[in-house]
């Protein structure tokens, strides 16, 4: 109680006269003090409670008091307070609330009038007598003052904490406020504001001093922000809204500097505009536009978290739009924000659905001087914080995070590591035995290869580790499955009870290249500025922001009323017949409603003997709609009318209903259209083809705007011929340029469907005979499949139509009347009883849907036309396709792509039991050695270097050195194998003679190596230098085909020793690229490098 009484006593404005009894008091709208004698006499008739300011020499009756104070009730009637002069003494009759004994008073002076609208008072001037309130003068406007030169305001609103000073001449007034409008009116006064003239209030050209000070704060203003609340400009009621900067030392300073920084022209309707510095009550602050019905999102985070995930994917899709948008605005204006988070973006959300971002809170923005370009790495930062609020809305990565298609398993990467555990365990154990055991001498040959096999079973060990690791954190986002997709949507029913229709599970920010900035964000390489992405986006999809608008379309209703024959209120019967047509057209629009229609309809209309409805029965049966409600509102307000209805010949009710238009095609969706039409006007429409249309498109994907499209240019005469109305018909006409990269018209619909819903970037479309989506088609080599493409970008939505043979067969409808959904709506009435006038009325206008056929020169014979020139065109830049199918150029996806949940730290290997038997490890090692020997016996260390692979001379391959008659192998004859292709380069024939060619090493050697390779002598030990590819070497890359060579000899015997390099496998060879075993190396014969030289 005493924190209310305090919190009271705040709230009345200073110096403000006490009033008894308390309770007149606490219930008053305010206290008005007239400083004049005789202001009590005046008043002695007033049903207001007054007193009376005591003077030196008063008396006890009030007649000789300096003044008097007035307790301004409560009124319910009227709730306006009028002040004036009185004629005379003592009036009998109170025509005015407050009278001023002022012979320079107007009769009529100026009016305490409520505005319910912002919650302010105001005071209105009633004559040329000019009054001041609070230093302004204000002065009504007639027919005379708006011939005067300098015109006045005629109204202002009071501030609601201070006392409002009001003078008249010399007489002063007091005006002390104590509640707002809306605390003294309730929420719905019926109370009609007279107009404000904004030319007059319009005081920013004026000089004075009064003039500069505009702004109010209100006694509880609303935080928009932790510095930002809404004021009212005091000469038009205007809202706006204020930054305070309430630092005692350096206020003034913070504000000059911010409000240098974003006081430019900035429009984008996400950036707050700043307009003027001023100060309120003394605070420095800034007046900004106002923007009402946001929410910080660190508020609106918490109920976002637990929506449906397809709600939260398209709050974030419309998040990333107008969030990038806003940012690049910024920075294209020279402005880095720096403190983008979740604070500082407003959000404003209506039934689930983003309508507006704001974003505020720009003291820490940072400007580069003109000429000059923005730090790439703060444009970073500002899209990196940017995007982190985009993945926290839809949190797109618990949903689609796998690995990519070219990693491993874990089965196999397991395995892996397991073999090479097992190999270093075997070499461990016998290198244990062989030094610690049999005290075996590290420096014999034997033990040297040991130790270097230990190395590198080691070695291979942490490498498999490594890769087993690096191979579980290769986590990206992947496209999507139906099964994936039907498990998402099993996970989501168990675990929440459903509340109406739930929305498609659609888990896309609407293109792969806004779904693959997540992998940058979570692998913490972020290097995207907002305008990268906003220029990306421009180029898929143009400039327009809003591709799908509605379009309103106006239908007229008429009820036939007849009067009623009994005595009493219900004097207006409607026609039965004309009532249960309506009821019909809306069974048929909205097929989710028949139920509740229906039942409703056989509970509550009873027919007259004369086959008319009684106004009673319609009144029961609105009740009963709305008590079921997903009712259209259109149904209730006609049936309010219907209701109210009075004796006429006829009641004609318009009611408006929309459809979608594309605004890049400029198209409008034609069959929505025809569902709005009259069943007789649209059968006359289609058989006798009263509007052609040929170059319709079909649309298809989400339900609301799936349909046939035609051309603008078109609707008006399609709806004069379905007798509709097009609201706004500005929409029809073209702009230009006319290309758009949105345009689906690009695309030939006789050959392709259109895929597309809202929030999907630009479009895609399908071949209508083979499984080929492309998506904002650019290039024809951007080719998606059905199986993953769906699910991705439309979820669990049915988009085609079932094939009767199960093939991929889409055909184009032969006329644009016969669009049929996906997923047909339930159009059966198996529980309307037929002999009913509902039922009948259902079955007539089905019947002329039926007969309403197009002529047979409008149809196709085959129900659609052959692939056309232009998928044939398309099919053949890319022959692999056809002939390969459909899945040919996609990899397959590893099992592990299943297991979206893995978490990599996680992740341990498997240790090697420590059983393994000595006898079975020495033989293994044995074997180990046996390759380790082989290699290190004349060979060099094999690197690959520009994409050749570097491999030793197998036993018997086709390549085999031929001897030279000195027995040596210096010579570098080659045995050319006949199978092998020739190209342009040289090539032999078998009964040619081949020539015996010196091949150069492709490395210059040392010095000292040049030196000892002409000797023969035994033992010839190589210098310590950077290893050389002395072997075979073979072409992997990208040649007409593989080349193997071979280098000559320098003299080395069997003794001679090499480097210690690191050993390969020589059993087989590989493909550098696919890994696979290469047989029969085709050989090609290599000119020698003077050869080559003196070529050019």
């Amino acid at each position: 109680m005493e924190s209310s009484s305090t919190k009271d006593e705040q709230s009345i404005p200073i110096g403000c006269p006490r009033f008894k009894p308390k309770a007149a008091f606490d219930d008053a709208v305010g206290v008005v003090t007239v400083h004049r004698t005789l202001a009590w006499e005046v008043n002695q008739n007033t049903k207001f409670l007054k007193r009376n300011i005591q003077a030196p020499e008063s008396s006890d009756d009030g007649s000789n008091a300096a003044g008097c104070h007035f307790l301004l009730p409560c009124k319910t009637k009227d709730p306006f307070y009028q002040f004036g002069r009185s004629s005379t003494k003592g009036r009998r009759e109170s025509l005015l609330d407050v009278y001023i004994p002022d012979t320079r008073v107007a009769m009529k002076q100026f009016t305490l009038f409520p505005d319910h609208n912002v919650n302010y008072w105001r005071i209105e001037a009633n004559s040329e007598t000019i009054t001041r309130v609070n230093g302004v003068p204000l002065q009504v406007v007639d027919t005379r003052t708006k011939t005067y030169k300098t015109r006045l305001p005629h109204l202002l609103y009071l501030d609601p904490m201070v006392p409002n000073q009001v003078m008249v001449g010399d007489l002063e007034i007091t005006v002390w406020l104590l509640k707002t409008p809306r605390d003294a009116l309730g929420p719905n006064p019926s109370l009609a504001m007279s107009p404000i003239h904004s030319q007059v209030q319009d005081i920013v050209n004026h000089p004075e001093n009064w003039a500069q000070a505009r702004w109010i704060l209100g006694k509880h203003p609303i935080e928009i922000s932790t510095a930002s609340e809404r004021v009212l400009e005091r000469f038009t009621g205007t809202v706006y809204t204020a930054k305070l900067f309430r630092d005692n030392n350096s206020g003034r300073d913070i504000r000059d500097r911010e409000f240098r920084n974003m006081n430019k022209q900035l429009k984008d309707e996400s950036i707050v505009q700043y307009l003027y510095a001023t100060e309120i009550r003394g605070i420095p602050s800034i007046i900004t536009s106002t923007h009402e019905g946001f929410a910080p999102y660190a508020v609106c985070h918490g109920s976002i978290s637990s929506w449906h995930p397809g709600t939260r994917f398209q709050v974030a899709t419309n998040l990333l739009r107008r969030l990038f948008t806003a940012v690049d605005f910024l920075h294209f204006n020279s402005i880095i924000h720096g403190a983008l988070s979740r604070n500082s973006v407003l959000l404003r959300l209506n039934d689930a659905e983003l309508e507006q971002v704001l974003v505020v809170d720009y003291g820490d923005t940072r400007t580069v001087a003109p000429g000059q370009a923005l730090p790439r790495e703060d444009m970073i930062e500002d899209g990196r914080a940017s995007m982190e609020l985009v993945d926290e809305c839809c949190d797109i990565w618990a949903f689609r995070n796998g690995p990519p298609p070219e990693a491993m398993s874990d089965e196999e990467m397991a395995h892996r590591t397991r073999k090479a555990a097992n190999d270093y365990e075997k070499v461990r154990k016998v290198n244990a035995q062989f030094f610690q055991n049999k005290k075996g001498d590290p420096q014999s040959a034997y033990g040297k290869k040991l130790a270097r096999l230990l190395d590198k079973m080691k070695y291979g060990l942490e490498h498999a580790q490594s890769e087993q690791v690096f191979n579980s954190q290769r986590r990206v986002i992947l496209p999507l499955t139906a099964k994936k997709i039907q498990e998402i949507v099993q996970e989501w029913e168990s675990g929440h009870r459903a509340s109406g229709v739930e929305p498609p599970m659609i888990l896309s920010l609407g293109h792969q290249f806004l779904d693959g900035l997540i992998d940058q964000l979570r692998h913490r390489n972020w290097d995207v500025t907002p305008r990268d992405v906003c220029h990306k986006l421009k180029m898929l999809e143009g400039d327009c922001k809003e591709h799908w608008r509605p379009l309103l379309i106006s239908k007229r209703f008429s009820f036939p009323l007849r009067p009623s024959n009994k005595s009493g209120n219900q004097r207006v019967l409607v026609c039965e017949e004309s009532f249960a047509d309506y009821l019909a057209f809306y069974m048929q629009l909205r097929p989710e409603c028949n139920h509740a229609v229906y039942s409703a309809y056989q509970e509550h209309i009873k027919l007259s003997a004369m086959g008319t409805v009684w106004l009673k029965d319609i009144e029961n049966f609105s009740a009963a709609l709305q008590q079921s409600g997903s009712i259209p509102l259109n149904i209730l307000t006609t049936l309010r009318k219907l209701s109210r209805a009075t004796l006429n010949d006829e009641l004609s009710v318009e009611e408006q209903f929309e459809i979608w238009t594309h605004v890049p095609s400029r198209a409008f969706n034609l069959t929505q259209l025809q569902n709005l039409a009259n069943s007789t006007s649209f059968k006359n429409c289609i058989c006798n083809d009263v509007v052609p249309c040929e170059n319709f498109a079909e649309v298809r994907g989400g339900a609301e705007v799936q349909g046939c499209y035609a051309p603008l240019s078109l609707l008006h005469a399609f709806a004069e011929a379905f007798d509709l109305t097009a609201c706004n018909s500005s929409q029809g006409v073209i702009s230009y340029p006319i290309h758009d990269p949105s345009d689906f018209y690009q695309v030939n619909n006789e050959g392709r469907l259109i895929l597309a819903r809202r929030g999907l970037v630009g479009y895609a479309s399908i071949c209508r005979t083979g499984d080929q989506i492309t998506h904002c088609p650019k290039d024809v080599t951007d080719i998606h499949t059905a199986a993953t493409f769906l699910p991705t970008y439309f979820g669990d939505l049915i988009v085609l139509p079932p094939s009767p043979d199960k093939s991929f067969n889409v055909p184009r409808p032969a006329h644009w009347s016969l669009f049929k959904p996906a997923k047909p709506s339930s159009l059966e009435f198996k529980y309307v009883e037929p002999d009913t006038t509902i039922g009948k009325m259902l079955a007539q206008r089905q019947k002329l849907r039926e007969e309403a056929v197009p002529p047979p020169s409008k149809q196709s014979a085959s129900g659609g036309p052959p692939p056309s020139k232009r998928d044939k065109r398309q099919n053949s830049l890319n022959p692999g396709l056809s002939r390969l199918g459909a899945a040919a150029p996609f990899p397959k996806i590893s099992s592990l792509g299943q297991r979206l949940n893995l978490d990599p730290v996680q992740q341990s290997f498997t240790e090697v039991a420590s059983s393994v038997g000595l006898q079975d490890a020495k033989v293994d090692v044995d074997k180990m050695l046996a390759n380790l020997s082989n290699i290190g016996n004349g060979s060099t260390t094999i690197h690959p270097l520009f994409n050749f692979k570097v491999h030793g001379q197998p036993p018997s391959s086709p390549t085999e050195r031929v001897p030279s008659e000195d027995g040596q192998s210096g010579s570098a004859e080659f045995a050319v194998d006949p199978s092998f292709p020739k190209t342009s380069r040289q090539r032999f024939s078998d009964d040619e003679q081949q020539p015996s060619l010196s091949v150069q090493p492709r490395l210059s050697l040392p010095d000292t190596v040049a030196q000892s390779s002409s000797h023969d002598d035994d033992d010839i030990s190589m210098p310590d230098t950077e290893p050389q590819e002395w072997e075979y070497i073979e072409n992997v890359g990208p040649c007409e085909a593989d080349t193997v060579f071979q280098t000559p000899s320098h003299g080395h015997d069997e003794n001679t020793s090499m480097p210690d390099t690191e050993e390969q496998d020589w059993d087989h060879l590989e493909d550098i690229e696919t890994g696979e075993p290469v047989s029969d190396v085709a050989e090609e014969v290599i000119p020698s490098s003077d050869d080559l030289m003196s070529d050019g």
